[in-house]
């Protein structure tokens, strides 16, 4: 992962960035490339070139953004991350097929795509099993005390604890 660093103010303009002189702004290099350079502070996913945790930190990332304040939300968001997840497991699994056979049960790399799609796997899986049909009034008023948000919040963590072994 490549080392941050915070300009308080530019000595010259970076147009390409946007960066007038003046302004703040961060940079960083990866290994032999070139320098990136952003008026916003980095994400997860700009610091690593690994395109399976670029994804799961955009998932993470996505996940975490915003509240979920309607019991529809619930549904739609656990079935987005379902199926990014899933497409995720079926570019690794082509990946994997794409390995010669050797390569693909002796090398670290083929053992870490077999891994990261058992990962996957059993993500789905978690994700499949959250029951997101909202409860009717009288489970709300014997388990929630009559609010909603509870039942959400409990989703909420439920789905967070299916991604927390992605990363």
């Amino acid at each position: 992962m490549p080392r941050v660093t915070h300009v308080k103010k530019a000595r010259r303009d970076y147009p390409d960035s946007g960066i007038q002189k003046g302004d703040e702004y961060y940079w960083w290099q990866f290994r032999f490339g070139p320098i990136v350079r952003s008026k916003t502070p980095p994400t997860r996913s700009q610091l690593t070139k690994s395109s399976y945790l670029q994804t799961i930190y955009g998932i993470e990332d996505e996940f975490n953004k915003g509240t979920w304040a309607e019991a529809d939300d619930v549904e739609a968001r656990v079935e987005e991350i379902k199926s990014s997840l899933d497409d995720l497991k079926s570019e690794l699994e082509g990946n994997l097929e794409n390995m010669p056979e050797q390569l693909r049960e002796s090398s670290s790399a083929g053992e870490l795509l077999q891994e990261r799609i058992d990962n996957l796997d059993s993500a789905i899986s978690e994700l499949e099993s959250i029951d997101v049909n909202p409860p009717d009034a009288d489970e709300l008023k014997d388990y929630y005390d009559g609010e909603i948000q509870g039942w959400i919040d409990e989703k909420r963590d439920e789905v967070e604890q299916a991604l927390s072994n992605l990363s």
